[in-house]
């Protein structure tokens, strides 16, 4: 494979070649001795495109594959347990890192990878984070980057095409974030539209028997939130809150102590508002911390945060977040193996001893009509013949299915691209030109280059140099040739070779010289890159890059979508693919997804309730939207031996409870949420100056874990260890908690009725968990359990 770097001069040095070569150096791997990583495909509401700047610096992480997960799980479970003798012995960072530490064989082979390359890197606990420009970012991955952007928001990411690493790099790590995820849809805390209770932190105070709790402003215990999605909060907001809601506050209760993650930003965004105002003004004078991850990529942000939390020393030790997906986790492109990453994370987290609480999700059991299945979009070799056609868009296979789904399409056909790119043979030879292709995709000299031109080279380069010419295909500037010199290596074993061209624009017919280096490469699987530079400036005004447009990804195919289908049958090849109810109707079972990561095990998940009449009266589940709850696809309860019996008592109890789903339609053993729940409706919440209604489990998650905090006061008051890990406390201790037994998550996010979902009944539910809490029995409870500790 050949790449081509264009300067209107010749570079004075080989320092100067490598600043502008994207592929250069790339030493001769083996197809065998390499693993594929493919490119991620995208939902339909995502678009890509081929071009990013060379000096775009891409930042991922390489986890490497951890040992004894489950000793740790053990060790989480065990000092967590009230009944334990281990009860609040919790590990260091320290022994944490120790027990979980890699094998010295997959340490030295990936950093052998890294060094091989010249690539620096930094270590945090057994993750290295990697930052490089895309020239050598995609040298080291054998890839190449584009741009995906969504359409709606125009939110964008750089991601990177399929990639390769050498197996035994494959075999010593557990994932790589940063290359290719999503943010998720931009949904934030909902806005009451009907007039539920005004809930402030006296009404919760009272409703849940809260009273007074010294708290030592001197002292070691801080909480905090944590938010992501680029949301931000306001401290003039924050003040204000306080001012009117939290009148017994002290001087200073309403300054946040630190921000972690991200320096201060101010904003206005009613999540981050409504999480900041209420798990302070519900635990006035406790330290509290902001951690901001604004990179919208959020299982990678979600790895980035979880990882802090393990290395800060002083962690807090009570941490909210009212984040999370009901929904295929694909669509972030969380794939499976960054979700166990993270989840380790969080059990290491339990095992350090820190309550982390999560809502549980809005949009209730996350009912979910039948989705396109990404392995299997349609049936393959079936062709739609006739029918009412609603017309043709460029598609991938499974954005096919996706765009009829959206469109209430009866069936569509999915053709592949008629031309899917170069094909290998002719990737292959580097060394003759025929017909191949090359476009444009990034210019500022719109005289000789044009965005998305397209380029023919034709012609044959010998062992001494050759002539090869240039057809452009838009006319831009008139038919030229590119000469090549005799070949020599670069100093980093690439081979090269001088070259130079003329051009005369076809508008105005100025002519243009152009100077500059081939540079040939091994793997047949990389493009040919073209950068030009003007002669005066220096700067960058074109690259090329080899393929037909657009360039990365490859074509995507045609989507025809059908109204009415009157006749399909067997297609002319196996490569198209049918589909929609037409074709194959749809299964009738319901897909339910419960909200991650509240549905680890190790983190404590919070639904929403709200009052039946006037404030302090009954509670009952939330129904201006679902409070989430369900049963993991992820991940069983085998960890969650807290719950087990009552969850098992729960779905016994299925068939009797309305809209319960049908029993093969979720997994008994998964792990079930919520675990508990509190208020979620009319939070009074100062955004820009103005109070405003809010609701949502994000709402009922700070101000639970702002009532962990104050057990943690009360107990380091007394010199007993933190709360930790809440759950096999919470579960034995249900009396502490009011039992919910009004309501169904059976509600999306809108408030509209779903078809299938969880009642609220006696004893834990998989919509409000084990009730709203009583602080005083907790406190108790909390103090009881201390004691035990303290003694031993």
């Amino acid at each position: 494979l050949l790449f081509l770097a264009l300067s209107v001069t010749q570079f004075a040095s080989d320092a100067l070649i490598m600043k502008f070569v994207v592929l250069a150096a790339l030493v001769a791997v083996s197809v065998a001795s390499l693993v594929t990583i493919p490119a991620p495909t995208y939902p339909c509401d995502w678009s890509t495109k081929g071009y990013v700047h060379p000096s775009t610096v891409i930042n991922f992480t390489i986890a490497l594959k951890e040992q004894n997960h489950e000793l740790i799980h053990k060790i989480a479970l065990d000092v967590s347990d009230p009944d334990s003798p281990n009860y609040g012995q919790y590990l260091s960072t320290q022994e944490i890192i120790d027990i979980t530490a890699p094998k010295d064989s997959h340490v030295d082979a990936v950093i052998s990878f890294l060094k091989s390359h010249n690539v620096d890197f930094t270590r945090t606990m057994h993750q290295l984070d990697v930052s490089l420009n895309v020239v050598d970012a995609e040298r080291l991955l054998r890839t190449v980057f584009y741009t995906v952007t969504h359409k709606p928001t125009q939110q964008s990411r750089v991601h990177a095409h399929t990639y390769y690493l050498p197996k035994e790099v494959d075999a010593a790590i557990d994932a790589i974030f940063g290359l290719d995820g999503l943010p998720m849809p931009v949904a934030s805390a909902k806005k009451n539209l009907k007039d539920p209770v005004a809930v402030t932190p006296a009404v919760i105070a009272s409703a849940y028997d809260v009273g007074t709790v010294d708290v030592n402003r001197g002292g070691k215990n801080i909480q905090a939130v944590a938010e992501f999605q680029d949301q931000f909060m306001s401290k003039d907001d924050l003040t204000k809150f306080f001012t009117n809601e939290v009148p017994s506050a002290k001087s200073g209760d309403d300054q946040v102590s630190k921000f972690v993650g991200a320096p201060y930003t101010e904003g206005s965004s009613v999540e981050a508002d409504l999480d900041i105002q209420f798990i302070m003004g519900v635990a006035p004078g406790v330290a509290t911390q902001f951690w901001e991850f604004p990179n919208n990529d959020f299982c990678g942000d979600l790895n980035k945060y979880t990882t802090l939390l393990l290395t800060t020393a002083d962690a807090p030790f009570v941490n909210s977040i009212s984040y999370g997906w009901q929904g295929d986790l694909s669509q972030l492109q969380c794939k499976d193996a960054d979700v166990k990453v993270v989840d380790e994370n969080w059990a290491k987290i339990a095992a350090k001893g820190l309550s982390i609480m999560i809502s549980s999700g809005d949009s209730g059991s996350g009912y979910t009509p039948p989705q396109c299945n990404p392995e299997k979009p349609g049936e393959a070799g079936v062709e739609i013949t006739a029918g009412t056609s609603l017309g043709k868009e460029n598609a991938e296979a499974l954005q096919c299915c996706e765009i009829a789904q959206q469109e209430g399409a009866q069936g569509w056909t999915w053709y592949p691209p008629k031309n899917a790119g170069l094909t290998q043979t002719h990737l292959a030879r580097y060394n003759a030109f025929d017909n191949t292709e090359y476009t444009c995709e990034f210019s500022q000299n719109v005289q000789i280059f044009k965005q998305n031109d397209a380029y023919e080279l034709n012609g044959n380069v010998g062992p001494t140099g050759g002539t090869v010419k240039v057809n452009n295909l838009n006319g831009t500037f008139k038919a030229t040739t590119i000469d090549f010199s005799a070949e020599y290596s670069g100093a980093g074993g690439e081979k090269l070779r001088n070259i130079s061209m003329s051009a005369i624009s076809a508008a105005g017919g100025k002519h243009f010289k152009f100077n500059g280096r081939a540079i040939y490469v091994n793997d047949v699987d990389y493009p040919l890159e073209i950068e030009f530079v003007d002669a005066t400036t220096k700067e960058e005004v074109a690259v090329w890059r080899q393929g037909a447009p657009p360039p990365p990804p490859p074509p995507m195919g045609d989507c025809e979508l059908y109204k009415t289908v009157t006749a399909h049958g067997k297609a002319n090849s196996s490569a198209i693919q049918s589909g929609g109810p037409a074709i194959s109707p749809p299964s009738q079972l319901p897909t339910l997804y419960p909200s991650w990561p509240a549905s680890s095990a190790w983190v404590t998940a919070v639904g929403a309730t709200r009052f039946t009449a006037d404030a302090g009266s009954e509670e009952m589940a939330s129904d201006q939207f679902g409070s989430g709850g369900g049963f993991s696809n992820h991940f069983t309860n085998a960890n969650a031996t807290w719950q087990q019996e009552m969850v098992a008592a729960y779905i016994a109890k299925g068939s009797g409870l309305a809209n319960f789903p049908p029993s093969s339609a979720f997994p008994h053993k998964g792990r079930a949420t919520p675990d508990v729940s509190a208020l979620g409706e009319g939070f009074q919440v100062y955004v820009g100056g103005n109070v405003e209604p809010v609701g949502g489990t994000s709402a009922s998650s700070p101000m639970t874990g702002a009532l962990i905090s104050l057990l943690n006061e009360q107990r380091f008051a007394k010199s007993m260890p933190a709360m930790g890990f809440l759950n096999p406390f919470l579960y034995k201790n249900a009396d502490c908690f009011t039992d919910i037994v009004k309501g169904t998550n059976a509600i999306g996010r809108g408030g509209q009725q779903l078809k299938y979902g969880f009642a609220a009944a006696e004893g834990w539910d998989a919509a409000t968990g084990l009730g709203t809490p009583i602080f005083s029995k907790l406190s108790t409870a909390a103090l009881a359990a201390g004691e035990r500790v303290h003694k031993n």
